[in-house]
C-alpha cells in the first residue's frame, strides 16, 4: 500500500507495523526479514516486560493483602465497578492514584533489570570531570542504585504501595502541580526512576 499510495493514504492504520514500514530505509530495512526481526524484537520487549511487571504486582498484593480494600475502594469510586463491563476513560484511570502508586512502587523494587539507558558511543565523548568515553563504548545507568537511593526515597528497601500517592497528595496540599506533581505518576521518567528510560528515547509503550 505504501509503495502504491505513498506514505499518506485514506484509512491508513496508526499502529506499530505502519510506523516500522514508514521508518524503514529503502536500502535494506524494507526487506521482509528485516521487518519481521524488528517486530519480533518489539514483541519480546513488550510481552516479556509486561507479564513480569504484572506478576510482581500480584505477588506484592498477595504478600500484603491490606492493600486489597484500599485499591478496591478506589477502583469502585473512579472506575464505577458495579458488576457490568464499562469503557473506562483515560481520566478515570488517571484518578486512580493509589493504584498508580502501587504499580510504580512495584517497578521501583522489582525492576526489569539492574541497568537502564544503554547507549553506544558513536564518537569520542569527554565528560565534565575529564573522563573520556571512546568510540564503541557501551554506557548504561545503574537503575537499581537510583531506585534504592536514600537521597531520593525514604526507607528505600521497604515496599510502600502508597509512597507515590502520598507524594502527589503532598504536592496537592501545597498547591504544587506541573512537573513536580506529575513526576510521581507511573509513566514519568527522571534520574530517580529509570524503568522507562529517559531522554529522547523514553520507552514509547509506557
Amino acid at each position: 500500500m505504501c509503495k502504491e499510495e505513498g506514505l499518506d493514504y485514506p484509512d491508513k492504520p496508526d499502529d506499530m507495523l505502519t510506523w516500522i514500514l514508514e521508518s524503514a530505509s529503502p536500502e535494506n530495512e524494507q526487506m521482509t526479514g528485516s521487518i519481521a526481526l524488528r517486530i519480533l524484537n518489539i514483541n519480546f520487549q513488550s510481552i516479556h516486560t509486561t507479564y513480569v511487571f504484572f506478576a510482581h504486582s500480584v505477588y506484592n498484593l498477595a504478600a500484603q493483602p491490606d492493600y486489597l480494600d484500599i485499591l478496591r475502594e478506589e477502583a469502585y469510586i473512579h472506575l464505577h465497578i458495579s458488576g457490568t463491563v464499562e469503557q473506562y476513560s483515560l481520566e478515570d484511570l488517571e484518578n486512580c492514584i493509589k493504584l498508580d502508586s502501587f504499580l510504580k512502587e512495584t517497578l521501583r523494587l522489582n525492576d526489569l533489570g539492574s541497568i537502564a539507558l544503554p547507549r553506544k558511543a558513536l564518537a569520542p565523548l569527554t565528560l565534565a570531570d575529564g573522563t573520556v568515553i571512546p568510540v564503541g563504548t557501551i554506557v548504561t545507568s545503574a537503575s537499581s542504585s537510583a531506585h534504592l537511593n536514600r537521597a531520593h526515597y525514604e526507607n528505600p528497601e521497604t515496599f510502600d504501595g502508597l509512597r507515590f500517592a502520598k507524594l502527589r497528595e503532598d504536592c496537592e496540599s501545597s498547591k504544587i502541580y506541573g512537573d513536580r506533581f506529575s513526576k510521581y505518576s507511573l509513566t514519568s521518567v527522571g534520574s530517580e526512576f529509570l524503568t522507562f528510560g529517559g531522554g529522547r528515547h523514553t520507552w514509547c509503550a509506557k
